[in-house]
């Protein structure tokens, strides 16, 4: 097993969000034990899925569609994503902005929460550059 180095007593699964425009699905892409993927590996595995092991009629999620997914599965409800609806477009770090929605879901006191508003300051507060 030389040339093989484990950092680490895990293996590292990256969960790819896909959709066919009505149905969505997951797939998951495994990495070598103790092994942690550079971006660019990340990006060559999930482009090589998307070239040789998509399902038919499917493609990738976009950035919305990711968003959406995740949002109804952790919140139930749909949120607004701020940027675009592709990846190379700059957004909210996640942990921050669900932390965010997390701290509105507690000032409801108890009552029962179906939207959650924003202000202009805790979106810069947040991810200063998308007022600019």
């Amino acid at each position: 097993m030389s040339g093989i180095k484990i950092a680490f007593p895990g293996s590292i699964s990256l969960v790819v969000k896909i959709t066919d425009g009505e149905r969505n699905d997951e797939v998951t892409i495994h990495f070598p034990l103790g092994q942690t993927p550079t971006p660019q590996e990340i990006a060559d595995r999930i482009a090589a899925f998307e070239k040789d092991g998509m399902p038919a009629g499917f493609r990738l999620m976009n950035k919305r569609e990711t968003w959406d997914s995740f949002c109804k599965g952790e919140f139930g409800k749909i949120f607004l994503l701020p940027g675009g609806e592709q990846f190379d477009r700059p957004s909210l770090s996640a942990q921050e902005f669900f932390e965010l929605i997390r701290e509105k879901f507690r000032s409801g006191d108890g009552l029962p929460v179906d939207r959650i508003s924003l202000t202009r300051e805790e979106i810069s507060q947040v991810f200063p550059s998308l007022l600019k």
